[in-house]
Protein backbone atom coordinates (compact mmCIF):
# COMPACT_ATOMS: atom_id res chain seq x y z
CA UNK A 1 0.00 0.00 0.00
CA UNK A 2 2.08 3.14 -1.22
CA UNK A 3 1.61 6.98 -0.60
CA UNK A 4 -1.33 7.64 -2.63
CA UNK A 5 -3.54 5.05 0.04
CA UNK A 6 -2.76 8.34 2.92
CA UNK A 7 -4.80 6.09 5.72
CA UNK A 8 -4.42 8.30 8.51
CA UNK A 9 -3.27 11.63 9.89
CA UNK A 10 -2.46 12.46 13.00
CA UNK A 11 -1.57 15.65 15.12
CA UNK A 12 0.62 15.00 18.66
CA UNK A 13 2.16 17.80 21.09
CA UNK A 14 6.18 17.40 21.11
CA UNK A 15 7.81 16.91 24.72
CA UNK A 16 11.13 18.08 24.28
CA UNK A 17 14.06 16.89 27.54
CA UNK A 18 17.74 17.73 27.23
CA UNK A 19 20.12 15.82 25.18
CA UNK A 20 21.76 13.30 27.72
CA UNK A 21 19.12 14.10 30.57
CA UNK A 22 18.25 11.04 32.77
CA UNK A 23 15.26 12.55 33.45
CA UNK A 24 13.11 15.92 32.16
CA UNK A 25 9.31 17.36 31.96
CA UNK A 26 7.44 17.33 28.82
CA UNK A 27 7.45 20.94 27.36
CA UNK A 28 5.48 21.79 24.19
CA UNK A 29 7.59 21.87 21.39
CA UNK A 30 5.11 22.39 18.66
CA UNK A 31 3.11 20.49 16.44
CA UNK A 32 3.93 17.35 14.65
CA UNK A 33 1.73 15.36 12.38
CA UNK A 34 1.86 11.52 11.35
CA UNK A 35 0.74 9.71 8.36
CA UNK A 36 0.78 6.27 7.61
CA UNK A 37 2.67 6.28 4.64
CA UNK A 38 2.41 2.48 4.10
CA UNK A 39 2.07 -0.77 5.40
CA UNK A 40 4.04 -4.12 4.33
CA UNK A 41 3.49 -7.60 5.16
CA UNK A 42 5.92 -10.46 4.99
CA UNK A 43 4.57 -14.05 5.39
CA UNK A 44 6.36 -17.41 5.16
CA UNK A 45 7.09 -20.36 6.45
CA UNK A 46 10.12 -23.08 7.79
CA UNK A 47 9.67 -26.02 6.17
CA UNK A 48 12.75 -27.73 7.97
CA UNK A 49 15.41 -27.05 10.31
CA UNK A 50 18.09 -28.65 11.79
CA UNK A 51 19.09 -26.01 14.96
CA UNK A 52 15.21 -25.13 16.70
CA UNK A 53 16.86 -22.84 18.95
CA UNK A 54 17.39 -20.81 15.64
CA UNK A 55 13.58 -20.17 15.11
CA UNK A 56 12.81 -17.47 17.15
CA UNK A 57 15.51 -15.14 15.10
CA UNK A 58 14.28 -16.15 12.18
CA UNK A 59 10.72 -15.93 12.67
CA UNK A 60 11.36 -12.32 13.35
CA UNK A 61 11.74 -11.38 9.84
CA UNK A 62 7.99 -12.75 9.07
CA UNK A 63 5.61 -10.18 10.42
CA UNK A 64 3.80 -6.74 9.38
CA UNK A 65 5.96 -3.28 9.11
CA UNK A 66 4.22 0.02 9.48
CA UNK A 67 6.03 3.06 7.91
CA UNK A 68 5.24 6.43 9.54
CA UNK A 69 6.34 9.69 7.87
CA UNK A 70 6.99 12.20 10.64
CA UNK A 71 6.39 15.96 9.41
CA UNK A 72 7.27 18.83 11.88
CA UNK A 73 8.47 22.44 11.53
CA UNK A 74 9.71 22.54 14.97
CA UNK A 75 12.07 19.46 14.18
CA UNK A 76 14.96 21.20 12.65
CA UNK A 77 18.07 19.07 11.82
CA UNK A 78 16.32 15.33 13.04
CA UNK A 79 19.19 13.44 12.21
CA UNK A 80 18.28 9.90 14.99
CA UNK A 81 15.13 8.50 16.15
CA UNK A 82 15.21 6.23 18.86
CA UNK A 83 13.30 2.61 20.03
CA UNK A 84 10.07 3.32 19.22
CA UNK A 85 7.96 1.93 22.12
CA UNK A 86 4.35 0.62 21.19
CA UNK A 87 1.79 -0.10 23.91
CA UNK A 88 -1.05 -1.14 22.23
CA UNK A 89 -1.11 -3.01 18.32
CA UNK A 90 -4.65 -4.79 18.05
CA UNK A 91 -5.83 -6.00 15.32
CA UNK A 92 -10.32 -6.32 14.13
CA UNK A 93 -9.99 -9.63 14.98
CA UNK A 94 -8.77 -9.04 18.44
CA UNK A 95 -5.44 -10.31 18.14
CA UNK A 96 -2.49 -8.48 19.71
CA UNK A 97 0.78 -7.90 17.55
CA UNK A 98 3.65 -8.12 19.66
CA UNK A 99 6.65 -5.45 19.24
CA UNK A 100 9.40 -6.87 17.78
CA UNK A 101 12.12 -4.40 18.14
CA UNK A 102 15.02 -4.47 16.87
CA UNK A 103 18.28 -6.42 18.62
CA UNK A 104 20.89 -3.51 17.91
CA UNK A 105 18.17 -0.69 19.94
CA UNK A 106 20.92 1.83 19.38
CA UNK A 107 19.42 5.32 18.06
CA UNK A 108 18.92 5.09 14.07
CA UNK A 109 19.94 7.26 11.46
CA UNK A 110 17.36 9.68 9.66
CA UNK A 111 19.31 10.12 6.56
CA UNK A 112 18.26 6.46 5.61
CA UNK A 113 17.90 5.83 1.69
CA UNK A 114 13.83 5.80 1.89
CA UNK A 115 14.22 9.24 3.51
CA UNK A 116 16.55 10.37 0.83
CA UNK A 117 14.41 9.07 -1.92
CA UNK A 118 11.15 10.71 -0.33
CA UNK A 119 13.32 13.93 -0.46
CA UNK A 120 13.76 13.75 -4.01
CA UNK A 121 10.00 13.67 -4.48
CA UNK A 122 9.38 16.76 -2.80
CA UNK A 123 8.08 14.90 0.39
CA UNK A 124 8.48 16.53 3.44
CA UNK A 125 9.48 14.71 7.07
CA UNK A 126 11.47 11.58 7.33
CA UNK A 127 9.99 7.68 7.49
CA UNK A 128 10.15 5.44 11.09
CA UNK A 129 9.74 1.77 10.38
CA UNK A 130 7.14 -0.21 12.85
CA UNK A 131 7.71 -3.38 12.84
CA UNK A 132 5.09 -5.86 14.50
CA UNK A 133 4.23 -9.51 14.29
CA UNK A 134 1.84 -10.84 12.06
CA UNK A 135 -2.12 -10.42 12.05
CA UNK A 136 -5.02 -12.80 11.81
CA UNK A 137 -5.19 -14.25 8.53
CA UNK A 138 -9.26 -12.99 8.60
CA UNK A 139 -8.16 -8.83 9.82
CA UNK A 140 -8.54 -6.52 7.91
CA UNK A 141 -7.81 -3.41 9.82
CA UNK A 142 -5.53 -1.91 12.89
CA UNK A 143 -7.89 -1.43 15.20
CA UNK A 144 -5.31 0.42 16.98
CA UNK A 145 -1.59 1.19 17.01
CA UNK A 146 -0.67 3.75 19.92
CA UNK A 147 3.16 4.37 21.80
CA UNK A 148 5.85 6.97 21.43
CA UNK A 149 9.33 7.40 20.06
CA UNK A 150 12.53 9.43 20.63
CA UNK A 151 13.82 11.71 17.81
CA UNK A 152 17.09 13.64 18.36
CA UNK A 153 16.94 17.10 16.39
CA UNK A 154 17.07 21.07 16.57
CA UNK A 155 20.77 21.18 17.07
CA UNK A 156 22.90 23.71 15.14
CA UNK A 157 25.43 21.95 13.07
CA UNK A 158 28.91 22.95 14.04
CA UNK A 159 32.70 22.14 13.10
CA UNK A 160 35.42 22.34 15.72
CA UNK A 161 39.14 21.77 14.23
CA UNK A 162 41.83 20.83 16.55
CA UNK A 163 45.12 21.65 15.46
CA UNK A 164 48.56 19.94 16.08
CA UNK A 165 47.07 16.63 16.42
CA UNK A 166 50.59 14.71 16.77
CA UNK A 167 51.85 16.94 19.66
CA UNK A 168 48.05 16.06 21.61
CA UNK A 169 47.84 12.80 21.64
CA UNK A 170 47.88 10.98 25.01
CA UNK A 171 45.72 13.96 25.80
CA UNK A 172 41.83 15.20 26.51
CA UNK A 173 40.94 18.03 24.21
CA UNK A 174 39.90 21.32 25.68
CA UNK A 175 37.75 23.28 23.70
CA UNK A 176 34.32 25.43 24.43
CA UNK A 177 32.32 24.06 21.77
CA UNK A 178 33.05 20.41 22.35
CA UNK A 179 32.15 21.19 26.30
CA UNK A 180 28.94 23.19 25.57
CA UNK A 181 27.99 20.47 23.41
CA UNK A 182 28.74 17.95 26.13
CA UNK A 183 30.97 16.13 24.16
CA UNK A 184 34.13 14.81 25.54
CA UNK A 185 37.31 13.90 23.25
CA UNK A 186 40.73 12.39 24.10
CA UNK A 187 43.16 11.43 21.82
CA UNK A 188 45.19 7.29 22.85
CA UNK A 189 49.13 8.20 23.06
CA UNK A 190 50.68 6.76 19.95
CA UNK A 191 51.92 3.64 19.54
CA UNK A 192 56.09 2.40 19.25
CA UNK A 193 57.36 2.52 15.88
CA UNK A 194 58.18 -0.33 14.20
CA UNK A 195 61.38 -0.85 12.17
CA UNK A 196 62.25 2.96 12.61
CA UNK A 197 59.03 3.88 11.07
CA UNK A 198 55.87 5.70 13.14
CA UNK A 199 52.66 4.29 13.24
CA UNK A 200 50.14 5.10 10.67
CA UNK A 201 46.98 4.95 12.74
CA UNK A 202 45.35 7.33 15.05
CA UNK A 203 42.80 6.50 17.69
CA UNK A 204 40.04 8.86 19.10
CA UNK A 205 37.73 8.16 22.34
CA UNK A 206 34.65 10.22 22.06
CA UNK A 207 31.55 10.80 24.63
CA UNK A 208 28.86 12.28 23.93
CA UNK A 209 25.28 12.66 23.95
CA UNK A 210 23.01 10.15 21.06
CA UNK A 211 22.56 11.79 18.10
CA UNK A 212 25.08 14.61 18.65
CA UNK A 213 28.17 13.67 16.55
CA UNK A 214 28.03 13.70 12.74
CA UNK A 215 31.32 12.87 11.42
CA UNK A 216 34.79 12.92 11.96
CA UNK A 217 38.35 13.14 9.93
CA UNK A 218 41.83 13.47 9.67
CA UNK A 219 43.42 16.06 8.19
CA UNK A 220 46.37 18.35 6.66
CA UNK A 221 46.69 21.78 7.08
CA UNK A 222 45.35 22.52 3.66
CA UNK A 223 42.06 20.27 4.41
CA UNK A 224 42.79 17.24 2.61
CA UNK A 225 41.34 14.02 4.33
CA UNK A 226 44.64 11.82 5.12
CA UNK A 227 42.96 9.10 6.64
CA UNK A 228 42.31 5.98 5.06
CA UNK A 229 38.21 5.16 6.09
CA UNK A 230 37.26 4.59 9.81
CA UNK A 231 36.83 1.63 12.23
CA UNK A 232 33.80 2.39 15.13
CA UNK A 233 33.91 0.41 18.08
CA UNK A 234 32.27 0.86 21.59
CA UNK A 235 29.50 -0.17 24.06
CA UNK A 236 26.95 2.52 23.18
CA UNK A 237 26.69 5.33 20.36
CA UNK A 238 27.27 7.70 23.30
CA UNK A 239 30.88 6.07 23.99
CA UNK A 240 32.85 5.58 20.62
CA UNK A 241 36.16 4.57 19.76
CA UNK A 242 37.08 5.30 16.39
CA UNK A 243 40.19 4.49 14.70
CA UNK A 244 41.50 5.98 11.94
CA UNK A 245 44.11 4.58 9.48
CA UNK A 246 46.02 7.03 7.80
CA UNK A 247 48.07 7.39 4.54
CA UNK A 248 51.25 8.16 6.58
CA UNK A 249 52.57 9.07 9.71
CA UNK A 250 51.46 11.98 11.76
CA UNK A 251 52.75 15.55 10.96
CA UNK A 252 52.88 18.50 13.11
CA UNK A 253 50.50 20.39 11.58
CA UNK A 254 47.86 17.40 11.11
CA UNK A 255 44.60 18.36 12.59
CA UNK A 256 41.24 16.53 13.34
CA UNK A 257 38.12 18.20 12.25
CA UNK A 258 34.72 17.00 14.42
CA UNK A 259 31.24 17.82 12.96
CA UNK A 260 28.26 17.73 15.11
CA UNK A 261 25.12 19.27 16.63
CA UNK A 262 25.91 21.71 19.41
CA UNK A 263 22.48 22.15 21.27
CA UNK A 264 20.88 19.00 20.25
CA UNK A 265 17.55 18.19 22.24
CA UNK A 266 15.64 14.95 22.65
CA UNK A 267 11.80 15.14 21.42
CA UNK A 268 9.23 12.44 22.56
CA UNK A 269 6.58 12.33 20.06
CA UNK A 270 3.93 9.89 21.43
CA UNK A 271 1.37 8.31 18.53
CA UNK A 272 -2.42 7.23 18.70
CA UNK A 273 -3.29 5.89 15.32
CA UNK A 274 -7.07 4.20 14.42
CA UNK A 275 -8.49 2.25 11.81
CA UNK A 276 -5.86 1.59 9.85
CA UNK A 277 -6.56 -0.93 6.77
CA UNK A 278 -4.05 -3.53 6.44
CA UNK A 279 -2.89 -4.56 2.86
CA UNK A 280 -4.52 -7.74 1.31
CA UNK A 281 -2.48 -10.67 1.52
Amino acid sequence: MGRNHLLLTATVAAGLCAAGAARCRAKTAGQVRIDVVALREVTGSILSLDKPAYVPAIGRHFGLTVYLQIISKSLAHPNFYGTIHVRTSVDNAGHVLPNLRPAFRSPRRVNSPVSRAMRRQGELGFPVAIHLGLPRAKAKKLVRLRGSMLVYANGVPTTVIIKHLRALQGTMIKNRELKHALMRVGLVAAGKKRHGHAPRWLTVKIAAPAGVLRWVRVENAKGRPINRGMIASGPSPEQQTLGFPLRRPLGKNDRLLLRFYKGQHVYKIPFDLKNIPLPKS
